[in-house]
Order: structure tokens, then sequence, then C-alpha cells
């Protein structure tokens, strides 16, 4: 590799970097700076107290959350302008004022599980060994579209459909969804 590519590399990496880094540390100082100082006593608070309260809170965490997402986006880009780069230009370790990078590829092996299976079950060989050694489990569950038919072609008696209404369960799930609202357009009289 000659002097001016690796100079080339080393201004494209610090034109990614250099941006990314001021939109971590803006972003950073966002959160650290959001929070209140005083403290809240919650118990004290009125339910429009606690309104308002909230009111701010998800107005802040939607900014925030629609800031790291755009900011993750960038970043996933960046990371692989960087290793696209380096790994076209073999550039195992590059250095700047502030950080060190460094480009490795690593193998990672694992079994297909489904040719694995296949062999376990149809190789001779392999069958009675993953027979003898409970290789291979049964998972047993519930065919809800065959009990759902049998139910309607009445196949299982009025008391047995009672019992299995004593085996539901039922069980809160919180969940808390933010999206940005979208801006009214102003309607333009005639």
């Amino acid at each position: 590799m000659t002097k001016e590519s690796v100079v080339y590399v080393r201004i494209k990496v610090l034109q990614i970097v250099l941006p990314v880094k001021i939109a971590a540390i803006s972003f950073r100082l966002a959160l650290t700076n959001s929070g209140s100082k005083k403290e809240r006593n919650i118990a004290e608070m009125t339910k429009d107290e606690v309104r308002s309260e909230l009111y701010l809170m998800i107005n802040d965490f939607g900014d925030k959350n629609e800031t790291a997402k755009s900011l993750n986006k960038v970043l996933d880009a960046k990371k692989a302008e960087i290793k696209k780069l380096m790994g076209d230009y073999d550039i195992d370790t590059l250095k700047t004022d502030t950080y060190k990078a460094t480009y490795s590829v690593i193998e990672n092996d694992s079994l297909n599980e489904d040719k694995l299976l296949s062999c376990l079950l149809t190789v001779p060989a392999w069958v009675k060994l993953a027979t003898d050694n409970n290789l291979v489990k049964t998972v047993h569950q519930v065919d809800f579209d065959a009990l759902e038919n049998a139910i309607y072609n009445g196949k299982i008696p009025k008391d047995k459909l009672l019992e299995l209404d004593t085996m539901k369960e039922s069980r809160p799930v919180v969940k808390l969804l933010v999206s940005k609202l979208k801006k009214k357009k102003k309607q333009e009289d005639e």
C-alpha cells in the first residue's frame, strides 16, 4: 500500500469519525442536562401535576429516542464503511489522535441444526446413537387449530369445555409506545 493511499484512508476515516464523535458528545450532553435536579415526591403530587410531569417526560423521551435511533443509523453506516475500507485495503490497525481502530475477521463455527437433525434421524449409524442417548427431543405442544376445530365440530363434551375455561391465564402486559405526532397541515381559508 502506498503512502498516499494510507493518507487517503486516514483522511476518509477522520471524515467519518469526527462528525459521529461530535454527534455522540452532543447526544450525551443532551441526556445528562435534561434530567431535573429537583427531587420530586410523587406521593405528594396531584393527578394533574403527575400528568404535567408525564407530559414533559414523554416529550423528552420521544425526542431523545428519535435522536438515538437516527444516531444509531448513522453509526451503523459509518462502521460498515470503515470495515469495508479497512478490509479492502488490508489495514489491520489505524490510530487517530483519540481512537484506535482494529480490523479483524473471526471465523465462528456452529452446527447446522437442520442437517444434524436430518443425519440423526436418517443415517442408521446415527439413529441408534440418537435414540440411545436421547439426542433428539420431542416437544409436545397444543395444536390450537385442531382444538378450535374439535370445539367447533362438537367433538369435545360440554363439561370438558368448562374445564378449558379454568385453564386460562390472565396477566397484565405493560407496554409503552412513544411515537411522534404528525403535524396538522394548516388549512387555508378560501
